[in-house]
């Protein structure tokens, strides 16, 4: 049935990435759980991204969103404030939706979560500062 055929997404890996898939001269869909569980489960878009790191990432990462602070604190100011805002706001989405089905990760998203908000919280202050010092004219004045 052509409607069964998209009840939930797929999930492709080039053939020879994993051992399970190796040999094979195409590209195959992945068993996953998650996208297997997609209509009974309603799983969501970062599990599915975090069975996908579990699998694939060798050694396996104990939280498989941990945050790169390094390449964060590297981005001018004002990329580094809407980068860790929006890294703020995935997170925050992510966080809201465990409910009673907590993750073993929560407690990284959480520390992460915070020092993001030092990271996004400080740049915010510099581009206050700076156009307090140098303020932006309209057009016009």
């Amino acid at each position: 049935m052509e409607q069964d055929r998209y009840k939930s997404p797929f999930v492709w890996l080039r053939s020879g990435h994993l051992e399970t898939y190796a040999g094979q001269d195409r590209d195959v869909p992945l068993k996953l759980q998650t996208t297997g569980d997609w209509s009974s489960k309603k799983s969501k878009v970062w599990e599915v991204v975090a069975e996908l790191v579990a699998i694939t990432a060798r050694p396996r990462p104990a939280n498989p969103f941990q945050i790169n602070f390094a390449q964060v604190e590297n981005l001018q100011t004002v990329h580094a404030t809407l980068c860790t805002g929006a890294l703020l706001a995935m997170l925050r989405e992510m966080l809201s939706h465990v409910g009673t089905s907590a993750t073993p990760f929560d407690r990284e998203l959480l520390d992460d979560m915070l020092r993001l908000s030092d990271v996004h919280f400080a740049g915010l202050a510099g581009i206050a500062h700076h156009l307090a010092v140098s303020p932006v004219s309209s057009p016009g004045q």
